[in-house]
């Protein structure tokens, strides 16, 4: 794993691995982000349910299929459980997988210093890059700009971004 920023730790901010217990919170969480959550809204609770349910699953088993070596974690605040990252540190480039926070842990700041902190980890293990890939519409978009990340590939859904600490140099 990597050491946190100071100001995160001073935040009451903590990662640790996650585990099979951590299921229903992953799941939860995977649920409070998904971009078609008002369309999902109007179904049946039953259905909704079972949908995401199924969608976390499949998810979890395409990030497990194709990073097996990624350090599956789980952000904590005063021992809380609020948010999620898949980090697979690869020799010269770094992925990040996903991230994720509860509702009330969003726009805080927080995704941005933890961000930072793999950035500047990241730089210090000699990685060349830091990728990541986000939805078009997602608002996250905006944060990963503002850090450094430039739009190395699009699809009509997704951008593929990355930032090199040859950037900052």
């Amino acid at each position: 794993m990597f050491t946190l920023s100071s100001t995160l730790v001073d935040d009451g901010v903590a990662i640790r691995r996650a585990t099979a217990r951590d299921r229903e919170f992953l799941r939860s969480l995977f649920g409070t982000t998904r971009l078609d959550a008002v369309f999902l809204a109007a179904w049946p609770p039953a259905e909704r349910m079972a949908f995401l349910d199924s969608q976390f699953a499949l998810q979890d088993i395409h990030y497990r299929r194709f990073h097996p070596k990624a350090d599956f974690l789980i952000v904590k605040r005063h021992d809380a459980p609020i948010g999620r990252m898949i980090l697979d540190r690869g020799h010269t480039e770094w992925r990040i997988v996903d991230i994720g926070f509860v509702p009330e842990a969003r726009g805080a700041g927080l995704g941005t210093a933890l961000l930072r902190t793999v950035q500047d980890a990241a730089t210090r293990a000699g990685a060349a890059r830091v990728n990541l890939h986000v939805e078009a519409g997602n608002r996250a978009r905006a944060l990963y700009a503002r850090l450094g990340f430039i739009v190395t590939d699009q699809t009509e859904t997704h951008l593929a971004m990355a930032w090199s600490a040859k950037q900052i140099s």
